[in-house]
């Protein structure tokens, strides 16, 4: 049984609603809904206030089927992160290489847009790397380095288009 199919349990063998428990636990309704309804969990504290309000133990609540379902959806939205970091990383190197190589004549305006795709594939890597190297533990550390090295090379390529572009301009 689920961490939150427990505390509706232990809440409606009691005769609360889910206001009642809120109050006790110093929480609010919305809070105690996506325990129950899986969406969220108790904090430490919480869950000490859950066990002393019911007479249960912590160890009871939370089982080790809660834990390994927890850490579970977290390496699956830590590596949601890591390859939508990866995916904006590819596209800044390849718009920044189209609007350096000169190889497709595009005119000025189009190598201009294909240096700012670059930006911001830069910068939404950044964002995204930010994200999900607080996980990075669990993401890998071979990942985590692969990525910072796809950070360094996708910043000395979107500098040297910025640098051709300074120059073409002056």
């Amino acid at each position: 049984m689920e961490i939150g199919d427990k505390i509706r349990k232990l809440r409606t063998d009691a005769n609360m609603t889910q206001d009642e428990l809120a109050a006790k636990l110093l929480v609010t309704r919305t809070a105690v809904s996506k325990w129950e309804t899986g969406k969220g969990w108790p904090g430490v504290d919480s869950l000490k206030l859950i066990a002393d309000e019911f007479g249960c133990t912590i160890d009871s609540l939370v089982s080790d089927e809660d834990v390994q379902s927890k850490r579970e959806t977290e390496d699956r939205q830590s590596l949601r992160l890591y390859f939508a970091a990866i995916a904006c990383a590819i596209i800044a190197i390849v718009a920044a290489a189209v609007g350096m190589s000169g190889v497709f004549n595009l005119p000025p305006v189009a190598t201009t847009v294909c240096r700012w795709v670059a930006v911001w594939g830069m910068i939404g890597y950044v964002m995204l790397s930010f994200a999900f190297s607080r996980s990075s533990e669990r993401v890998g550390k071979r990942r985590v380095f692969a990525s910072r090295a796809i950070v360094v090379l996708v910043v000395l390529v979107v500098m040297m288009g910025f640098v051709g572009m300074a120059g073409a301009m002056g």
